[in-house]
């Protein structure tokens, strides 16, 4: 249902991040993860992902912040806490509050799939975010 998606999960709670990696690979998508804010903006620089699936309370900021740096990406929020009401509903595509259904998700996605713009290409890094995204990789896999 997701055969040829990139989605950027952006989650701190790494059981929750596990649960939601295999969701959606299992629907076909490719998964890109991180486990905070930094770690999404390293990504960033070297990939585009067609879809951005954010937990808004991250441990060093909102995940809204990143939704300014995603122009042309699907966005979708999630949190355990509610929707700040001032946020632009504009530049995102739907709210899910934990705990949510995962089918749900990928029903959502999917119909934003099917009417959204032509996919994006993907991003060709310079050699410092290269390194910098590299190092972060091997230091959370030590």
């Amino acid at each position: 249902m997701l055969s040829g998606l990139k989605i950027l999960l952006v989650e701190d709670n790494a059981i929750v991040r596990a649960t939601l990696v295999l969701l959606f690979e299992t629907a076909g998508a490719e998964v890109i993860e991180a486990g905070t804010l930094a770690q999404a903006r390293d990504i960033l620089g070297l990939r585009v992902p067609h879809v951005a699936f954010l937990d808004v309370d991250l441990p060093d900021g909102k995940g809204t912040e990143l939704m300014a740096e995603l122009d042309g990406v699907g966005v979708f929020l999630m949190s355990g806490s509610p929707l700040p009401e001032n946020l632009d509903r504009t530049r995102y595509v739907e709210f899910f509050s934990k705990p949510f259904r995962g089918r749900a998700a990928i029903m959502q996605i999917d119909a934003w799939r099917r009417d959204a713009r032509p996919m994006s290409a993907p991003v060709v890094p310079d050699a410092r975010t290269a390194g910098r995204l590299l190092r972060s990789t091997l230091a959370s896999s030590a």
